[in-house]
């Protein structure tokens, strides 16, 4: 069987798309944040400390895209040694969506930050801004980065519906959102009250 000439350059530029990506928008959003997050009056505080919610969130999207970077290089690695051939009936061209569902994920903590100063915005008057209303303004830049996920996952399974190849691509989207959406519900980053040392109320 011949190996896709189209696959494997996808597989070689993936993983350092990927990290390359989560690095970038790691360091945008906390420069976004630091630069740009009102803090309270008095007692100011860091990043962590006013919306850990977001912060723990952020982490393990970047923790998953990272595990993906490297997936990714195991099945580019796989894919050239078993030389696996795409289905005559796979759609021709680049695999758009496939992509799409895992660039949303890479930016999904740079563009919850920017959701973190919308809802800081919109929760407290510009020259009144008090620690309570962090944990509205973090549970809010969390449900959009929820949004952003699930939306990668349409994305992946556009892509499957509309067959694009390699199919590896649109899997590892999938795969990687839906891990992120279940780690979300269970470690509930949204929760209200939300710790950093306790996590979030039971």
């Amino acid at each position: 069987m011949k190996i896709s000439a189209r696959s494997i350059p996808i597989w070689a530029i993936l993983p350092v798309f990927l990290t390359i990506e989560t690095a970038l928008c790691a360091v945008l959003a906390a420069a976004t944040l630091d630069s740009f997050v009102r803090r309270p009056q008095q007692g100011g505080g860091s990043i962590t400390t006013l919306l850990p919610g977001f912060v723990y969130a952020s982490a393990t999207v970047m923790k998953v895209c990272l595990v993906s970077a490297v997936v990714s290089v195991v099945v580019g690695l796989g894919w050239r040694l078993f030389a696996l051939s795409p289905s005559k009936r796979s759609s021709p061209g680049f695999p758009v969506w496939g992509i799409a569902s895992i660039a949303l994920t890479s930016s999904t903590p740079f563009l919850g930050a920017l959701a973190v100063l919308g809802a800081q915005s919109l929760v407290a008057a510009p020259d009144v801004v008090w620690a309570s209303h962090f944990s509205q303004v973090a549970r809010s830049a969390v449900f959009v980065m929820l949004a952003i996920i699930l939306a990668g996952v349409l994305a992946a399974v556009t892509s499957l519906i509309r067959r694009e190849r390699p199919s590896m691509v649109p899997i590892l989207g999938l795969v990687a959102n839906m891990v992120l959406v279940g780690l979300f519900w269970h470690f509930r980053f949204y929760a209200r009250g939300f710790d950093q040392d306790m996590w979030a109320p039971r």
